[in-house]
């Protein structure tokens, strides 16, 4: 058949190879040597290896004339017995010739498909708590066939796309997350990660009022301060909100409120403190303040007054 064709295989060779050095054979070399009688020829040369009804094909195309040789490098995909064959097809693409070569069982240097969620978060996940997610993944024997697969992603609250190596939750709602990330290659292989996690609701803000003045008189200082309930938590990111008799106070919006500029009477401070996640709480207190020693004309008015109750006259 080579005659035919005017080609002489002068010499064939098969090398075993243990590229990642692991006293495992990873790797066969088929080295041929072939003449002709034309004065030009065109073929191509292709090594097939077959695993497990799986083939893949690696090729070399030769223009040349005289004699000539080609190195072709056959790497293991999978672990296991791979068989090998040596074809010499022509330009037009017809195989003239199909040599068997040999069977081999191989390790593979590259790395087979591997996927790995890991979560980088506390053990117990609030809503708003440092919470990453790194997909590790590789897959070195789908490309080096040109066999490259499909990853997908599931479980997660938004899209997840194929070049978000780090997912960051720590913006996802409240709720229980299943996750799982699956890869299937050309060549049939297969992997697949699961990660179960838990995010609960952060906790409402707990604070109390803590009032210097209450029931002094108006040239006496007074303040009202929060006083935080919860040790760990950092009350100063939060907003918040001071109202007196349920209207806002503008330009009030730190810890505590000055509540020397109240005139005399019965006050409902209130302050709402509002953490990241948009949950508050609401603390009130109902502040008195007397009339102060030195009031002017203006101020006494002013004040609340006062009920004598009714005097009645009873004929005996």
């Amino acid at each position: 058949m080579l005659l035919d064709e005017g080609i002489t295989l002068v010499a064939l060779r098969n090398d075993t190879l243990d590229l990642n050095q692991d006293g495992e054979t990873d790797a066969i070399r088929v080295v041929v040597m072939v003449n002709t009688s034309r004065e030009w020829i065109d073929m191509e040369l292709r090594v097939l290896g077959d695993y497990k009804g799986k083939q893949v094909i690696e090729s070399v195309t030769l223009s040349f004339t005289g004699q000539t040789n080609a190195s072709i490098m056959y790497d293991a995909w999978s672990s296991g017995e791979h068989s090998l064959s040596l074809q010499f097809v022509n330009a037009d693409g017809n195989v003239i010739t199909t040599y068997q070569l040999a069977t081999y069982s191989l390790i593979p240097a590259l790395k087979t498909p591997r996927i790995n969620l890991q979560l980088s978060a506390p053990a117990w996940i609030e809503t708003g708590d440092e919470c990453l997610i790194e997909r590790n993944f590789s897959d070195e024997t789908g490309p080096r066939y040109d066999a490259i697969g499909t990853r997908t992603f599931s479980g997660a609250p938004f899209s997840v796309l194929d070049d978000q190596q780090t997912l960051d939750c720590s913006h996802w709602p409240a709720g229980d997350y299943q996750l799982r990330e699956s890869y299937r290659n050309g060549l049939g292989q297969t992997a697949e990660s699961w990660l179960n996690l838990t995010i609960h609701n952060k906790e409402a803000p707990s604070f109390s009022l803590e009032v210097n003045g209450n029931y002094n008189s108006t040239d006496i200082p007074c303040k009202v301060i929060m006083v935080a309930n919860m040790v760990v938590v950092d009350f100063d990111e939060f907003e918040k909100v001071w109202r007196i008799q349920g209207s806002i106070i503008p330009q009030a919006n730190g810890s505590e409120f000055d509540c020397s500029v109240l005139p005399a009477g019965v006050h409902l401070v209130s302050l709402e403190v509002i953490n990241n996640e948009k949950i508050s709480t609401i603390e009130g207190i109902n502040l008195v303040r007397l009339p102060g020693a030195d009031l002017s004309a203006e101020q006494e008015k002013s004040l609340p007054s006062r009920s004598k109750g009714e005097k009645r006259l009873q004929n005996q």
